[in-house]
């Protein structure tokens, strides 16, 4: 560790504290190995964090280091290191601080991750043995004892009672007993708990029965409501609404309904072939439609 450096400055007062470091390195034994004046080799011989503050302290630069008789990838080298140390040493007492902190964080992803998957299982669960049910109710071989097993069953939800209510209708309607079967459908219909698909097909099946008691203004109203876009039933109230014109005679009404629905994107087959049936019933030629 040469000394060149004290007759180069004139400041006394860096004078004064690069003298007090060569007194203390000289109070000290040596390093084994000094080969090179290697700063790196005289780090255990001296406060290396005391050093580094000296040196920021006094603002010694690079070409000033140089000056000194230091080489500067000497002076690099132990900047570096030390600059790693404070940084390494900052960053534990972060990690005490902190750590508590990212722990939590970790604890309460994976609590919540284990949560969701329990509530989706249990969902699952409760929706399959619901789903049993059913199949057991509808394997009876008459219409009340269907209709029986299906009132002590529980619905999870109010989806899931809309689609006892509606299955209960269907028996009942099978049973003859139309009246109650109407009724099944209403409370659906009218529970504004229940989602509005749900409302919309049992209003739906509500108007497509004839022992309904509705009359025909009603009933297209009704269909017309659901002929609405963007409603899933919109096609098949249209082809209501195509049947209920040919009921009252409007056959250029009926001819155009059927028309639109050939030409709509969202046609599905079973629809196709009904519409197609009609307009042939009808003198139309449905592949002659666009031409």
């Amino acid at each position: 560790c040469p000394l060149r450096f004290l007759r180069t400055k004139k400041n006394t007062t860096l004078r004064a504290a690069l003298s007090s470091y060569h007194l203390f390195y000289h109070t000290h034994s040596k390093p084994a190995s000094l080969e090179g004046g290697s700063i790196n080799n005289c780090a255990h011989a001296f406060d290396l964090y005391g050093l580094v503050l000296d040196f920021r302290t006094f603002g010694i630069k690079h070409d000033t280091i140089q000056d000194m008789g230091f080489a500067v990838s000497d002076t690099d080298s132990f900047i570096q290191e030390v600059t790693e140390e404070v940084r390494r040493d900052h960053l534990f007492k972060l990690i005490r601080k902190y750590g508590w902190i990212a722990i939590a964080v970790v604890i309460l992803i994976v609590a919540g991750a284990a949560y969701r998957e329990y509530s989706r299982a249990q969902d699952r669960a409760t929706a399959q043995a619901f789903g049993s049910q059913i199949l057991a109710a509808l394997d009876k071989n008459e219409h009340q004892e269907r209709v029986q097993t299906l009132d002590t069953i529980t619905a999870p939800d109010a989806a899931g009672a809309a689609l006892l209510a509606m299955l209960k209708s269907s028996e009942l309607a099978a049973d003859g007993k139309s009246k109650d079967a109407v009724a099944a459908l209403d409370t659906v219909a009218n529970d504004l708990t229940v989602d509005q698909r749900y409302r919309d097909i049992a209003t739906f099946k509500r108007l497509i029965r004839d022992d309904a008691g509705l009359a025909v203004q009603d009933r297209r109203e009704g269909f017309e409501y659901l002929a609405t876009p963007g409603n899933p039933l919109r096609l098949l109230a249209s082809e209501q609404l195509a049947i209920l014109d040919l009921a009252q005679g409007d056959v250029e009404a009926a001819t155009n309904r059927l028309s639109e629905i050939l030409q709509d994107a969202e046609l599905t087959q079973g629809l196709r072939q009904r519409a197609s049936q009609m307009m042939i019933a009808l003198g139309k030629d449905p592949t002659a439609l666009g031409q």
